[in-house]
């Protein structure tokens, strides 16, 4: 007896010998056994209608929710998206793409003025641990507070290793999405009180 692969379902067969031998869908394996009363294999379930069903679906989702989900895709990071992004930014590079006006002039400011770039290496800093206190979107200008806890993570022995913030954000939709354009920080460690600088 001989099977095309893939075509005929795995189960036992008769063979040659008076036996069944296990056919896996592909080849015959050195499995047998005994000679039992043939029992038919059930045949696989019709997929097309299934198929050309989920096609269907997915066409008239596409037709009716394309719009609203190129808009979603197209719009860009919110304000909020933003925010956290500044939050967990490690370099000047990356804190120059979410940054515009007087707080570019800063970080492009830092870039010019260190070769050595520490003060645009951020690695050592952690500001994941936060919450957003209040926010306030008006059209194309945002407001956020921002209180947690700061982590210092590098080597400095001399240095604090954590300490509280609180920064207020003003942000501005341009065209090519939303970017901070002004924020005051409030810098505390456990020995002094928190401070707020422009």
């Amino acid at each position: 007896m001989t099977f095309a692969g893939g075509t005929t379902p795995p189960g036992w067969y008769p063979d040659q010998y008076g036996q069944q031998r296990w056919w896996d869908g592909y080849a015959w394996t050195d499995h047998v056994q005994a000679q039992t009363q043939f029992v038919p294999q059930p045949k696989r379930p019709r997929r097309l209608p299934l198929i050309l069903g989920l096609v269907a679906a997915v066409v008239a989702m596409v037709g009716i929710g394309g719009g609203a989900a190129a808009y979603l895709l197209t719009r860009g990071p919110s304000p909020e998206d933003v925010v956290q992004q500044w939050l967990v930014a490690k370099t000047c590079e990356e804190e120059k793409k979410l940054v515009t006006g007087k707080e570019l002039d800063r970080v492009q400011a830092n870039l010019n003025s260190h070769d050595d770039e520490i003060t645009c290496d951020y690695s050592d800093w952690d500001y994941s641990d936060y919450t957003v206190d209040s926010s306030n979107i008006d059209g194309s200008d945002a407001k956020f507070t921002v209180t947690g806890t700061w982590h210092y993570r590098g080597t400095d022995p001399d240095a604090d290793k954590e300490g509280g913030f609180e920064i207020h954000m003003q942000l501005t939709k341009l065209d090519d999405g939303w970017k901070i354009k002004g924020m005051q920080w409030c810098h505390g460690n456990d020995d002094d009180p928190a401070e707020c600088a422009e």
